[in-house]
């Protein structure tokens, strides 16, 4: 039975909106370079996410911003400073805003279910977030707090003990296939993967989640046919 969800914030309870994108063209507009905002942004996920995934020691995500860009820059003949022109990728992280059903989905869940947040990001863009959308979350775990970043399964079983939940009892809710799906079931959870764009539905996965939903609002007769 579940008694314990843990949502992941970015793309599941806060929307990410077009900051990054926009942010991307601010830093490029300092060079007079002339691109694709969306492409690069593309490009700089990808590298963010091999340099998550090649971590030797734990770095904040600020810093690994910073490193991202730099590679963008050698990659593209720019010569920045990225440690100077990260700035506006940084300051896009505190203006994002909750989607619309969050604060309603998470009022009614919590009447049965405790609730947590477990977040690949620095803590306090995060707690910005939360607090201008007005939602108040008891147990907010980030990877700077963790020290530790999704898919590594110390990332969930630290939650999990810092809780006392157990995995057989708990739910993980997030938009990705690596980090919500894939690296909870690793540790004995169930997985709800939340695919607003429809994406992944009706396709074949390499980690099958528990469910698929395209709406918050749906999460909550999915979890009774789960239990």
């Amino acid at each position: 039975m579940i008694r314990h969800i843990i949502f992941d914030a970015y793309g599941t309870l806060i929307s990410t909106g077009d900051g990054s994108i926009r942010a991307t063209q601010r830093i490029w507009q300092r060079h007079d370079a002339r691109a694709d905002a969306t492409a690069i942004y593309r490009e700089w996920k990808r590298y963010h996410r091999e340099h998550i995934d090649t971590l030797t020691a734990f770095v904040p995500e600020r810093e690994i911003f910073v490193r991202d860009l730099q590679r963008l820059y050698d990659a593209h003949g720019i010569r920045g400073d990225a440690a100077a022109d990260i700035t506006p990728m940084l300051d896009s992280q505190y203006h994002r805003a909750l989607f619309d059903e969050t604060r309603e989905v998470l009022d009614a869940l919590r009447e049965q279910y405790d609730i947590a947040i477990g977040s690949t990001t620095d803590t306090a863009p995060l707690l910005d977030n939360l607090k201008r959308g007005n939602l108040h979350i008891d147990h907010i775990f980030t990877s700077e707090s963790l020290r530790v970043y999704k898919p590594n399964p110390t990332f969930y079983t630290a939650i999990l003990a810092a809780m006392g939940w157990s995995a057989d009892e708990t739910l993980f809710v997030g938009d990705s296939l690596t980090d919500d799906v894939a690296g909870p079931k690793r540790v004995g959870m169930h997985a709800v993967l939340l695919d607003r764009n429809s994406r992944h539905t009706g396709t074949s996965l390499p980690t099958a989640p528990d469910a698929i939903i395209q709406h918050l609002k749906q999460l909550k007769d999915i979890i009774s046919a789960i239990s």
